[in-house]
């Protein structure tokens, strides 16, 4: 009898060991580590420093990225680290080719590409061998945007270059991009009288800003500065010049229209230098920027 008791406990005790040998271990899992804050990246050193809460407006002749740098994706680079630098929320461009046998490439596409896959808009003023020529805009990819179209101006004297207006709106504001003919100054005041007329139509009585900007080919003391000045105020900077060179000079400017809702302009200057490169070999232009605050906060898509 006490035989078989023994046998049954040593059964029981085997079966208790073999049942433990079998069971995986299951580690208690250790308190859950607090998840990590990315760091914010350290802004690039410049010399136009960024106040918190503005949005900084550039307009920018390009030159078609071929005036002094003979490799146009080396200019292209210049460009985009140009931009970087100055921390650019909404960049207008002059001068820009279009699949055409001089670049066979979408110029503004790529300088998209350089600045991190920005959004951006090709506006064509001309057909230009076998391509198109014309201006553009860049906007970063969290930018709302509610339209974005091309207008021609009036049709030029017969010999003369066609202009055309791109505009983009966005959740704040409407920015308008051009670059004047200014040959014959008829022709040029008429490209003036068409954007005061097209504007009022348009976004007469609206709720937000707009703003105008480009290469005008008009000196502070033209007609056409003079006719452009009874209907936009200018905000960009006009006592530093926007062409450098052997003849100086303000052509390029960033015009707020007098009939649309005020902004506080924070700061204008043109950008004459970087830490990223020379300034004066990315264009025979210099890039122009203005900052300013919106009434309304931005919407993000």
């Amino acid at each position: 009898m006490k035989k078989n008791m023994f046998l049954t406990h040593l059964a029981a005790s085997l079966l208790c060991v073999a049942t433990f040998a079998c069971t995986p271990v299951v580690p208690v899992p250790d308190e859950p580590d607090e998840p990590e804050v990315p760091e914010e990246p350290e802004p690039l050193p410049t010399y136009y420093e960024k106040e918190k809460g503005t949005f900084r407006i550039v307009s920018y002749n390009v030159g078609a990225f071929w005036k002094y740098i003979p490799d146009m994706n080396e200019n292209i680079g210049l460009v985009a680290s140009i931009l970087k630098e100055v921390q650019a929320d909404f960049v207008g461009l002059n001068e820009l080719d279009s699949m055409n046998t001089r670049h066979h490439a979408n110029q503004v596409a790529r300088l998209s590409a350089a600045m991190g896959d920005w959004k951006w808009f090709f506006g064509r003023g001309i057909p230009y061998k076998g391509g198109a020529y014309g201006n553009g805009i860049i906007v970063p990819r969290k930018q709302y945007v509610v339209e974005v179209y091309n207008m021609a101006l009036p049709a030029p004297p017969e010999g003369t270059e066609a202009r055309a207006v791109s505009v983009m709106e966005t959740d704040q504001a409407v920015f308008a991009v051009t670059h004047l003919g200014s040959y014959p100054a008829e022709f040029h005041l008429s490209q003036v009288a068409a954007l005061r007329e097209y504007v009022g139509l348009r976004y007469g009585g609206g709720t937000k800003p707009v703003f105008l900007m480009g290469d005008m080919n008009a000196r502070l003391t033209s007609a056409a500065y003079a006719k452009l000045s009874e209907d936009w105020d200018t905000i960009s900077c006009t006592t530093e010049n926007t062409i450098g060179g052997t003849s100086p000079r303000v052509i390029d400017y960033i015009f707020h229209w007098k009939n649309s809702p005020a902004v506080e302009v924070v700061s204008a200057h043109t950008i004459s230098q970087c830490y990223c490169g020379d300034v004066s070999t990315a264009s025979d232009h210099f890039p122009i920027f203005v900052d300013v605050k919106f009434a309304l906060p931005p919407k993000e898509e």
